[in-house]
């Protein structure tokens, strides 16, 4: 099931994002290379999207698209992460995301908890197997 999932995808090809330095330096990165800090300055680095190519959708369009993805069980965009493949790593191929279906989980109400705490209508979210 997982191969005709991935099979069946959509590659985000047309879409772009790069590592830059956050000071305005010049320079460019790929997201693959292992770095932290610009080779050059050591200072801190920003991913920046192709926001022209991003456009190209209306905000009407990515919502429906995520929103059909989110919380599903289709390889890889079940995540609440890989839902915005676009905006996260966008040329990354299917067969090379590491997912656990992270992302979008429940908050659970802890009425008993919260009236310990005095805290009217309280809610927490389980992290407890989440990926980090």
């Amino acid at each position: 099931m997982q191969r005709e999932a991935i099979q069946a995808a959509p590659q985000a090809a047309a879409y772009n994002a790069h590592f830059r330095p956050f000071n305005g330096h010049p320079g460019r990165y790929s997201l693959y290379d292992v770095i932290y800090t610009c080779p050059e300055t050591g200072g801190l680095l920003e991913v920046h999207h192709d926001i022209d190519a991003l456009r190209t959708k209306s905000p009407d369009a990515w919502k429906a698209l995520i929103d059909s993805r989110a919380g599903r069980t289709v390889w890889p965009y079940g995540s609440g992460v890989w839902a915005m493949r676009e905006w996260v790593v966008p040329d990354l191929r299917d067969e090379n995301v590491v997912s656990m279906f992270e992302g979008n989980s429940n908050l659970f109400w802890a009425d008993r908890l919260g009236q310990q705490l005095g805290v009217p209508d309280l809610w927490i979210k389980l992290c407890g197997n989440s990926h980090t």
